[in-house]
């Protein structure tokens, strides 16, 4: 909730089952809330109108599209030497990289190339079994002209 509607707000909320109110509220009713009481309730009259529905519907049509553009970059700048892996997942795609070096060698030349990715690896809990040259591409935050630059960089930077 915080990263899609305002990081700055810093404020979160859970929709729990009926049977399942009381026992929060026992556990966790002290807790000190650390989001203004009127900005919880200017959320809240946000939400129950219906302008939260709306803003999440126009904010995906937003992301599927940087999401559309990624795919279509990756494509035409890196073609048959990276495969794009499991492709509806959140705001970062997950890549294959094939001959442009380990995983902590593409991340390095991306970066050289001002590009920041992530290996995969660092998500597996045993690394040592985590594929090499698999990569996480964030596009969230970026447009969608930074996007098509920087998989254009990754071209040069990875195979030249």
């Amino acid at each position: 909730f915080s990263k899609t509607f305002s990081p700055g707000l810093r404020m979160s909320y859970s929709v729990l089952p009926v049977q399942l109110i009381e026992r929060f509220d026992r556990r966790f009713g002290r807790y000190k809330c650390n989001a203004a009481r009127s900005q919880q309730l200017a959320v809240a009259d946000f939400m129950a109108g219906g302008e939260w529905d709306r803003y999440l519907r126009k904010i995906r049509l937003v992301y599927k599209r940087k999401h559309d553009v990624l795919t279509g970059a990756v494509a035409e700048f890196l073609g048959g030497r990276v495969k794009i892996l499991g492709s509806e997942a959140g705001l970062h795609q997950l890549i294959e990289v094939d001959g442009g070096g380990t995983g902590d060698e593409l991340v390095e030349k991306a970066a050289a190339a001002g590009v920041f990715v992530n290996p995969y690896k660092r998500l597996w809990h045993c690394r040592e079994n985590a594929p090499d040259n698999q990569l996480l591409l964030g596009f969230g935050g970026l447009t969608e002209e930074d996007i098509v630059e920087g998989i254009a960089a990754l071209k040069t930077a990875w195979f030249g």
